[in-house]
């Protein structure tokens, strides 16, 4: 979506949820917004996301997104 002065870039999930996420949206919104993180590219947000997915932390979609368990 875009509305002449802010983009936003979202993907529902298959049962239309709203709080999904991936690596890519979150490396986007990293760089768009000059927030201050250790975790500034794809590579890095995505490990991280695999990592918390690992422990238990986030349940992948099976496709695209990650949601907080």
């Amino acid at each position: 979506m875009y509305d002449g002065n802010v983009e936003v870039d979202f993907d529902l999930g298959d049962k239309s949820q709203i709080d999904g996420f991936d690596a890519g949206r979150l490396s986007d919104f990293v760089e768009m917004n000059h927030i201050e993180t250790s975790l500034k590219t794809w590579g890095a947000i995505g490990a991280a996301i695999k990592e918390a997915e690992s422990a238990g932390e986030l349940i992948f979609s099976g496709y695209l997104l990650y949601y907080i368990k």
